[in-house]
């Protein structure tokens, strides 16, 4: 009986064997349908989200997608090839709104200027970063147009200011007014030469 026991295979072994090997092959399986599922849905996805959202755009459901209608930013800064800053779009420390352009050299050569009291002005200034050319509108209405020297030394100024009326006045290259000629609000010349 010993001996016959012996030659049969243990049934509880291989039940167990065929047991565990069936979990396991259960499990792969989960795993794969939950993989094909998963891929299923990119491929509806990919084909239906397209199309989808095209009709909920042009409907106005979504507002993305297309140009912009706008860009916010405290500061833009322009550079060129060689990374260098060649130009700045921004609001400064003191409120006032700035637009400024550099030369290759990086020297500011125009400048553009809405100040907090809402006074716009605008500057040209040469390669030593001189202001040669500066055109204001101030706060008491008053407008003027600055020509500098070389030096920076202010040579001549025109200006409208509603109390004074209109004038045009030269100075020396030391910077003294020399003569000026203009018309008060009255409409009457007015002319004055100095030594």
């Amino acid at each position: 009986m010993n001996s016959g026991e012996s030659s049969q295979p243990d049934l509880s072994t291989l039940e167990e064997w065929v047991v565990v090997s069936m979990d396991k092959l259960q499990r792969s399986l989960a795993r794969t349908r939950l993989a094909l599922f998963f891929v299923t849905l990119v491929l509806i996805g990919s084909i239906a989200a397209p199309p989808l959202l095209r009709m909920a755009r042009k409907n106005g459901v979504l507002a993305f997608g297309g140009e912009p209608t706008e860009v916010r930013a405290q500061q833009f800064v322009l550079t060129d090839a060689d990374n260098k800053i060649r130009g700045t779009w921004g609001v400064d420390e003191a409120g006032a709104t700035r637009f400024l352009l550099r030369d290759a050299a990086g020297v500011a050569r125009m400048r553009i200027s809405v100040l907090e009291s809402g006074s716009p002005g605008m500057a040209f200034t040469d390669e030593l970063g001189h202001g040669r050319v500066v055109l204001g509108l101030l706060p008491d209405r008053s407008s003027s147009l600055v020509l500098a020297d070389p030096t920076g030394t202010t040579r001549v100024v025109l200006g409208l200011a509603p109390e004074k009326g209109a004038t045009l006045v030269f100075a020396d290259p030391s910077g003294q007014t020399k003569a000026a000629m203009g018309v008060d609000t009255d409409g009457q010349p007015t002319f004055l030469l100095a030594h």
